[in-house]
């Protein structure tokens, strides 16, 4: 009798658990669901309601580097910058060589303002030999340098970047602010000029052409470029408002 009694205790045990286990896996397969429809969302710009679902989805999913990962880059697009970091460390936390958590924790650091611990993150990821993608973090580099107003090492890392990825407009943008800080206009007009054939509807490269004009005194040609940023720029924008301003003045 024992025995018999022992045995279903053992078997009541196996039930629960494959009951509990099967539970487990029904729990995640719908939070992956959740957190699939917050990307969904943040595709299209609801960026509160996708971080309604990846903070529901993280409730049965905390260990998914890519859910962090998401949740920290949606709370740097609210502008809530502590909440950012916490789920960037989450993040790299998880898998200590992902790299895009620790440029995405240099990037928040860049707007606080907290240059050094800026740069020390991105010379981290360029110290990676897995990081497939170092123009971001020489680009980001060259941002940091800037806030320091050391515009020669800003001017090189924008460089390389550019080096790297000839394309990149956030490089090319950091490279045409460092010229206009050092009044070497007509350097960054001549790299502006060839991006321009590439890509002539960017209204960074039109904001940059502007402000260079506007600096020259070519306020014709200043003019002509504020219209396009108008043209391009996302409706309120800053770009949009700022070119506004400029062809009122």
């Amino acid at each position: 009798m024992k025995r018999i009694i022992i045995a279903a205790f053992c078997l009541l045990i196996l039930v629960s658990c494959v009951s509990s286990s099967a539970t487990r896996t029904k729990d995640k397969r719908v939070a992956e669901a959740v957190y699939q429809e917050g990307k969904a969302y943040f595709a299209q710009k609801r960026y509160s309601i996708a971080l309604g679902k990846f903070l529901e989805a993280e409730k049965t999913i905390p260990g998914d580097r890519f859910l962090q990962y998401d949740l920290g880059f949606t709370y740097y697009l609210k502008e809530k910058y502590d909440f950012a970091e916490i789920h960037f460390k989450k993040a790299l936390e998880l898998k200590s060589d992902f790299i895009p958590a620790m440029n995405a924790i240099g990037v928040v650091y860049l707007e606080q303002k907290h240059w050094d611990k800026a740069i020390e993150r991105f010379e981290n990821c360029l110290n990676s030999l897995l990081y497939a993608t170092p123009h971001y973090a020489l680009t980001n580099l060259g941002w940091a340098y800037i806030g320091k107003k050391n515009y020669k090492l800003a001017k090189d890392n924008f460089l390389q970047a550019l080096k790297k990825a000839p394309n990149y407009s956030r490089a090319l943008h950091g490279f045409v602010t460092v010229s206009l800080e050092t009044n070497c206009e007509h350097i960054a007009l001549e790299k502006l000029n060839k991006a321009l054939k590439k890509s002539p509807d960017s209204m960074i490269i039109h904001y940059d052409f502007a402000r260079i004009y506007e600096k020259l005194g070519q306020y014709s040609k200043a003019k002509e470029h504020w219209k396009k940023v108008i043209n391009f720029a996302p409706e309120g924008s800053k770009f949009m408002v700022e070119a506004e301003n400029r062809l009122k003045s």
